[in-house]
């Protein structure tokens, strides 16, 4: 007999969204009430900019997406159904995590 696990994700689970610097992995987490933009520069200080992030569209795409999500949500639960995403499962800790 084969087992499958899968797992998903509904909308009203996000809460909010955590940006990790590349450069020295410190992460800030912004609740998605908080949210008006992308942070510019790595919270830590280590001097990496996240300027990139602030080309044109992207804040907005973001704040696009909180829309998109709170409209499903809201849409498919006054219809009593359920909306949720499939992700990936998560990675078994290796060894050394442990």
């Amino acid at each position: 007999m084969t087992s499958q696990t899968k797992h998903f994700i509904e909308f009203s689970d996000v809460l909010a969204f955590r940006f990790e610097c590349p450069e020295c992995h410190c992460s800030t987490i912004i609740p998605l009430t908080g949210f008006n933009a992308v942070p510019r520069m790595c919270p830590n200080g280590c001097g990496r900019e996240w300027e990139q992030l602030h080309s044109r569209g992207v804040t907005e795409a973001f704040n696009e997406w909180i829309g998109a999500m709170r409209l499903i949500r809201d849409r498919t639960s006054q219809l009593g159904l359920l909306f949720s995403l499939e992700i990936a499962q998560p990675l078994k800790p290796s060894a050394q995590e442990k």
